[in-house]
């Protein structure tokens, strides 16, 4: 695995449904990299949800609860995948600005749905995430 580019690091508010507790919305860190990963997009979804699992995630909490880390693959070039573990690009990517101004930041010319990211970003009617500018 090569990193070769890291976006901005960016915050977001939790996505969350009415009937879920007041104490999961909680800010979140986003951002994105760039990879090259000479291997099947299945073994590199394993690889990230066992970093996910020596970082303290626990998969035992509910869905959408507040969580340590979140590593998803959300595209691979023009691969489409839809399998039950992995979905390729991410069920909803083209929709969460938090995902997608980090992945258009360091991928800009990337084709999906014959448009590139940057222009997918400029379809966001309105985005509600920060950049982060000293975070380091």
């Amino acid at each position: 695995l090569n990193v070769i580019k890291i976006s901005t690091l960016y915050k977001s508010e939790a996505l969350l449904k009415p009937e879920h507790p007041k104490e999961w919305d909680r800010s979140f860190l986003n951002m994105a990299l760039l990879i090259k990963f000479n291997a099947e997009p299945e073994e590199l979804l394993e690889i990230l949800k066992l970093i996910e699992l020596k970082m303290g995630r626990n998969k035992n909490y509910p869905t959408w609860s507040p969580r340590i880390i979140d590593l998803d693959i959300l595209i691979a070039e023009n691969l489409t995948i839809d399998i039950s573990n992995l979905q390729i690009p991410h069920r909803d990517f083209f929709n969460r600005d938090f995902a997608l101004i980090p992945a258009a930041e360091i991928a800009p010319d990337i084709i999906y749905q014959q448009k590139t990211l940057k222009k997918h970003c400029k379809k966001l009617k309105k985005t509600k995430i920060k950049l982060i500018n000293d975070c380091c």
